[in-house]
């Protein structure tokens, strides 16, 4: 658990961070082929009583090489999961406990994470919102919104009393004035043919005024072309099924590429 939750912290705060580590004799560390000395993993001291742990230039350097590649990705997403047990001597037992956290980045202002243990659930919060974003008005709700690209943000205050934003799922009935870039035109058929506009997770439908987009249900038998960032596998009936905000989806193949379809929600 220790492990996992060390990566999970690198992996964040490499998009922050840039520190250009130094051998003993003073220079930058080099790399595979720096033409410095071979990889040798951590090693440990003792001194008077206490163990240290030693990183190696090496090491050092692949953290580093980390941190600058995701530094220049400008977009994202990892799902992690941990698991730990400790025996409680007294009981003579096990306690098993489980980890995940989904991180999703999307330059130049999109960072959201979402963690989750047996006993938490947390997720990143943001006290200021990009320019672009837009209060977004929700059918039969008396809830005030913020839109800015796909994204939805509600206003939230820490424990601290530090107010902010925290993204959210996107609520049904919110209505936008533009659809976010990258979203794919999908076609639903039923009783009625209509067209649909999915984006990472949420189906947008044009109103009849065609001044607005309304996030809408996820319908039946849509098929899209990627999970959205954050989906969990489960097993339906022997089956693998994906999860996302409610919904399920199921891989199915369409002329030999894998799509998704919508199960339920």
């Amino acid at each position: 658990m220790k492990t996992y939750l060390l990566l999970c912290h690198l992996l964040a705060f490499g998009l922050l961070l840039h520190c250009q580590p130094a051998s003993q004799d003073g220079n930058p560390a080099q790399g595979p082929s720096g033409g410095g000395s071979p990889a040798t993993p951590a090693t440990e001291s003792t001194t008077a009583g206490q163990t240290e742990t030693i990183l190696q230039p090496y090491a050092l350097a692949i953290l580093e090489q980390m941190s600058d590649y995701l530094r220049s990705a400008q977009q994202f997403a990892f799902h992690a999961e941990g698991h730990d047990e400790e025996v409680i001597e007294d009981l003579g037992q096990k306690l098993h406990a489980g980890t995940s956290v989904d991180f999703v980045v999307r330059r130049p202002n999109r960072i959201w994470v979402n963690f989750r243990d047996d006993f938490t659930h947390k997720r990143f919060f943001l006290t200021t919102l990009a320019v672009t974003a837009v209060v977004v008005s929700v059918a039969n709700s008396n809830k005030q919104y913020h839109y800015d690209q796909g994204v939805y943000y509600e206003k939230s205050t820490q424990s601290d009393g530090t107010a902010g934003y925290v993204a959210v799922q996107a609520p049904i009935g919110a209505k936008v004035p533009t659809l976010p870039p990258g979203n794919t035109p999908v076609t639903v058929a039923g009783g009625q043919t209509f067209l649909l506009y999915y984006y990472a997770g949420v189906f947008y439908a044009q109103d009849t005024d065609k001044l607005y987009y309304v996030v809408v249900q996820a319908p039946a038998g849509a098929t899209v072309p990627a999970l959205p960032d954050g989906a969990t596998t489960e097993h339906v009936s022997g089956a693998i099924q994906y999860v996302y905000g409610g919904v399920y989806y199921e891989p199915i193949f369409v002329n030999g590429q894998t799509m998704y379809a919508v199960v339920s929600a």
